[in-house]
């Protein structure tokens, strides 16, 4: 990740001051939240390089797949009694809308096949003819490296370890065009450091193009595990 960070291109440009306005934030209530609410890391020994184990470590630990599409409880912590069953407009990152892709038939993605979900990673061209929008086209396409620039082997592994996640019954309504409304396309890779359509997006520029290099440029020889 640090390769990573120094090989992007220097921007001379003042850091804005820190805007917290609540009294001891960061030297009391963040680190009483992180030691209440954080999750507790079991990092494994090496890193997995094949099936349910290896989709499992790129999905949370690589990709940190369940910080965006798990719901938050009252607390912002992450509710890991519905992992990865999505989060609602205005409750998921930036605001919009997270899938719920737990092997749920009727409100997750249990229809889909691995092979469907494998190709979905790869173009980001769902079963039914619609695509992958938002910031999720982000992190097929990424700014630099994305789900797209994965092997084959690691796509179909994620889609195994999907395919493993217990259902959980949650509806999330996306409010995007409906398919038919809507061309089938892969989205666009990024030519504009770090955005789609003109529009930044920290969290797939950062948490995921960054941390997919260390994957799939050093291959995955760093060993963390985060939900």
């Amino acid at each position: 990740m640090v390769v990573y960070l120094r090989s992007v291109p220097p921007v001379n440009r003042a850091t804005p001051a820190k805007k917290i306005t609540v009294p001891m934030f960061e030297s009391v209530f963040l680190p009483a939240w992180l030691a209440i609410f954080a999750a507790r890391e079991m990092p494994p020994a090496a890193a997995p390089t094949s099936g349910v184990a290896r989709g499992e470590y790129l999905t949370r630990a690589v990709a940190h797949g369940g910080e965006c599409h798990t719901p938050r409880t009252m607390t912002m912590a992450v509710d890991n009694s519905r992992f990865l069953a999505g989060a609602p407009k205005s409750k998921g990152p930036e605001g919009s809308a997270v899938p719920n892709i737990t092997s749920d038939r009727e409100t997750g993605i249990g229809s889909w096949s691995e092979e469907q979900i494998t190709d979905y990673l790869e173009t980001g061209n769902k079963p039914d003819g619609d695509v992958a929008d938002g910031l999720m086209a982000e992190v097929i396409q990424g700014s630099s490296v994305g789900y797209t620039d994965l092997t084959k082997a690691d796509r179909l592994a994620i889609a195994k370890y999907l395919k493993s996640i217990p259902p959980v019954k949650n509806r999330i309504e996306s409010g995007e065009p409906s398919p038919a409304g809507r061309s089938r396309r892969a989205p666009a890779r990024s030519t504009r450091g770090g955005t789609v359509n003109g529009r930044l997006s920290l969290t797939a520029s950062v948490m995921v193009t960054a941390s997919l290099v260390v994957g799939v440029a050093a291959g995955c020889k760093v060993s963390s595990r985060s939900v």
